[in-house]
């Protein structure tokens, strides 16, 4: 699907985003975007016509269905109009001089903090929410 180029398509998060990697494979990296900081500002955005497409992710093999985006939209009266899989591998970044026995926090979205809850028990890290991702 190509949008004309005027269309915004707005995503949860800030630029570097899973959604936006999404978005850009969708439709191509020529779309202009619009990071938001929820869900339900990526809903509001295309209910003021702010923009004109909304990408939310709905399902995931680690942590299931994301039941938020599906009650926003049953609450709205957006339409989904496509679907796309995007493979998420999530990784733990440090700073250079930092040693994995010295990390004791994890910080980043509810969600990612979902998919690496395993992980995050094995290594006994405390999770700490984050609104993004890519901004953690």
């Amino acid at each position: 699907m190509s949008p004309k180029k005027s269309y915004v398509a707005a995503y949860q998060g800030i630029d570097g985003a899973y959604s936006q990697e999404a978005v850009f494979e969708y439709f191509g990296k020529e779309v202009p975007t619009l990071g938001c900081a929820s869900f339900d500002e990526v809903v509001a955005a295309v209910e003021s016509g702010e923009a004109q497409y909304g990408f939310l992710p709905a399902e995931n093999s680690a942590a299931g269905t994301i039941v938020q985006t599906y009650d926003l939209l049953r609450e709205s009266n957006l339409l989904i109009v496509g679907e796309h899989y995007l493979p998420v591998h999530h990784h733990l970044m440090v700073l250079p001089e930092v040693r994995l026995e010295d990390v004791k926090v994890v910080y980043s979205h509810p969600q990612a903090l979902a998919q690496c809850a395993q992980t995050i028990r094995r290594f006994g890290f405390r999770a700490e929410a984050t609104w993004a991702t890519a901004g953690s």
